[in-house]
């Protein structure tokens, strides 16, 4: 892979500006400025592209001040929140109400949907409770725009609250309403959830389940090890609901690592066929036909080799029993594996006591390395295969992620992996000792949905733990595949020069990864849709900075 590095111009960063969510700037906060680093083509077309769309935005508000008509400001309101342009969507509902109009269920929807689709559920909240004082009542698309915002947070106990909300109202939820509710539970591992809101499908004659819903049911029973009941749903398939390939997937791994030979030889069977048949579950993150194809390719491809994975396990008698004992106790028991996340049927997050020792944790000194946005562990699993003698914490924050990690680092037998479940700043801060690290690596972050977002991974905060829990002369590692957040990244190391320098030096950075990296389900993802473009940012932990105090009992051994 090419190595071409891009060097530093002066050494003084921009200072940090306030976000402008007023203005509805959808770049970075400094855009307008000239970059004190050499920027590569994607970073170029990046900024070109980001001011077209803010000359437009710019151009529509004009024009609807003009025309003074609620209905193109509904327009506009619902295409700046689909290009996540949330800062003009707040601009184009403040002008509507300068100019006298009266807000409708149409505004109040469409604002709504722009803010779940930026991750801003408390303020799509704050427009639901509006325009409920206003006596404009909330349709199943008001609600179910809403009850995606607390899905897409985890807080599966506010969104199931909402469709009880429905009922009483006498607002009939319709299939989406159904399926993003059950796509929460299983994002979240919450079997017992998701099999509530299944029982319930009879009193909604209106809903008819498809392939979705069964998929997300069924995976949710998998991550919580539920494989009586995840056959069970099996069996119920439909024409109308059929099982597709991920779903026959998940259950051929529980039923393998449980010892149950003649499902898991059944369950890849209806895998192939279900992939000759065409059953699709398209995502909802992609809308259009090429990026749904592009993905639904890559999917029959992850499954057909971890059909081939799942086929080899069970060809290996010796590990299937090492396995087993440690699959029917669930990830939740293992001991390396650790949660800053409520237990099931728990809101409490509570903070450990004291951090881990990792060398108890792993039974040896070996150096120890962190991934953070560990996803669905293919890395990280690659990582710890390759060199026995390095341990590895993978880091993630999705609960069904977690247990697929879990999953992959069992059945691989590999006792160099130890899984941080929750959020990077709480569990690096939580768990893990000061320079405890010899490496982190961040492997393709979600850049920030929009301008004004605070959901920033790589933030002064992230950074300050990163040096806390990297011994002298550790590294930071960063590979992301947008031009524009690796633009905000480097400006944000750039402002921490106290904490970090390039170990690229001069160069901030690389435009390809360096051979023999490693690949990721997201790195091949994106490659699968053409999207080549990698940003590689290797920064070394400045030595001499105080890092934080610890106890002295953490401070022992």
């Amino acid at each position: 892979a090419s190595k071409r590095g891009h060097e530093a111009g002066a050494s003084d960063a921009p200072s940090e500006k306030k976000a402008r969510p007023a203005s509805g700037h959808g770049g970075d906060a400094d855009d307008d400025k000239e970059d004190e680093f050499k920027m590569d083509k994607g970073m170029l077309e990046h900024r070109k592209a980001d001011k077209k769309e803010r000359q437009w935005a710019q151009k529509s508000l004009k024009k609807a001040s003009k025309l003074k008509d609620v209905k193109f400001f509904n327009k506009l309101i619902s295409e700046f929140g689909n290009v996540k342009q949330l800062g003009f969507s707040f601009q184009a509902f403040s002008m509507l109400k300068s100019c006298k109009l009266e807000p409708t269920i149409y505004t109040y929807t469409n604002l709504i949907n722009a803010c779940v689709r930026c991750f801003e559920t408390a303020k799509a909240q704050e427009y639901m409770d509006e325009m409920k004082r206003m006596k404009i009542m909330p349709n199943e698309v008001t609600y179910t725009a809403l009850i995606k915002g607390y899905c897409q947070d985890g807080n599966l106990t506010a969104a199931v609250a909402l469709l009880d909300e429905m009922d009483t109202r006498a607002v009939p939820p319709n299939l989406r309403t159904l399926n993003t509710l059950l796509r929460g539970c299983m994002r979240n591992a919450l079997a017992d959830t998701a099999l509530a809101l299944w029982t319930r499908l009879p009193s909604y004659p209106q809903i008819q389940a498809d392939a979705s819903s069964l998929e997300y049911v069924i995976k949710a029973l998998c991550s919580e090890g539920m494989e009586e009941k995840a056959w069970e749903m099996a069996r119920s398939a439909t024409d109308s609901a059929p099982m597709s390939p991920p779903a026959w997937s998940a259950i051929a791994l529980l039923s393998a690592m449980g010892g149950n030979k003649k499902g898991t030889r059944e369950a890849i069977q209806g895998a192939h066929r279900a992939m000759e048949m065409g059953v699709a579950v398209p995502p909802e993150e992609f809308t259009t036909r090429a990026s749904v194809g592009l993905f639904l390719k890559l999917r029959n491809t992850e499954v057909q080799a971890e059909c081939k994975k799942i086929e080899a396990f069970l060809a290996d008698s010796e590990r299937r029993k090492a396995v087993h004992d440690v699959a029917i106790a669930g990830v939740r028991a293992h001991p390396r594996v650790f949660y800053g996340l409520p237990s099931p049927g728990s809101d409490a997050v509570t903070a450990p006591a004291k951090r881990l020792k990792l060398h108890k944790v792993f039974g040896n000194r070996n150096p120890v390395r962190l991934e953070v946005c560990s996803g669905h562990g293919d890395w990280v699993v690659d990582q710890a295969s390759r060199d026995p003698d390095v341990n590895w914490l993978a880091l993630e924050m999705r609960p069904d992620r977690v247990h697929l990690i879990w999953t992959k680092m069992v059945c691989a037998g590999l006792e160099n992996i130890s899984i941080l479940g929750g959020t990077a700043h709480e569990m690096m801060n939580w768990h893990i000792r000061d320079g405890a690290l010899d490496e982190v690596f961040v492997n393709y972050p979600d850049p920030p949905v929009w301008h004004g977002s605070r959901m920033r991974l790589i933030d002064e905060g992230f950074l300050e733990q990163a040096h806390r829990v990297l011994r002298p002369g550790g590294h930071l590692v960063i590979v992301t595949d947008d031009a524009g957040y690796a633009k905000i990244i480097i400006r944000q190391l750039a402002r921490v020069s106290n904490l970090f320098r390039s170990a690229l030096a001069p160069r901030l950075y690389l435009d390809a990864v360096p051979d023999g990296y490693g690949s990721s389900y997201f790195d091949r993802m994106w490659s699968n849709g053409k999207r080549t473009d990698r940003y590689y940012i290797r920064h070394v932990r400045v030595d001499g900075e105080p890092m934080s105090v610890s106890t002295s009992a953490e401070q022992a051994d």
